[in-house]
């Protein structure tokens, strides 16, 4: 399940991640796409991590999704889904227009077709809708 959120996402990401805080056997991992400041360290990781007993993990090139855990996109960075592994590349300019949701729901709806689910939480402008098309052009779940 990939949850995408604006900058001032936290609050959302914490009410949603708090429900699952008696559940940790769900059978899906939960990766979170954030807007991030490229120029600072994230600590949306032990933010989160607060809310949930799944594992948390900022993420790192090549980490193999698992169920029951929940993922964080790392400032200053792309990532993508390419056969249930989480790709991070560092972004070329620190500055500019990303679209970090679109890309990454993008590359869920290819890797995991009608099982993947999207959750847009918030949102800065458009990023998200071409992802959300992508995801139900290849039969996922998209809620917003």
């Amino acid at each position: 399940m990939g949850i995408g959120a604006s900058a001032g996402g936290l609050a959302v990401f914490e009410a949603f991640l708090s429900i699952l805080l008696t559940n940790t056997s769900l059978g899906m991992a939960f990766v979170l796409v954030q807007h991030l400041d490229p120029n600072h360290k994230s600590i949306l990781t032990n933010l989160v991590g607060r809310y949930t007993k799944l594992p948390v993990y900022e993420v790192m090139d090549g980490m193999i999704i698992q169920s029951d855990t929940v993922y964080v996109i790392p400032p200053n960075y792309d990532m993508v889904l390419e056969d249930g592994i989480l790709h991070v590349q560092k972004l070329a300019e620190a500055h500019g227009f990303r679209l970090p949701i679109d890309l990454f729901f993008r590359s869920l709806a290819q890797d995991q077709k009608d099982k993947a689910i999207g959750i847009i939480l918030s949102g800065t402008g458009r990023d998200g809708t071409l992802g959300a098309r992508s995801l139900k052009a290849e039969g996922g779940m998209i809620m917003v």
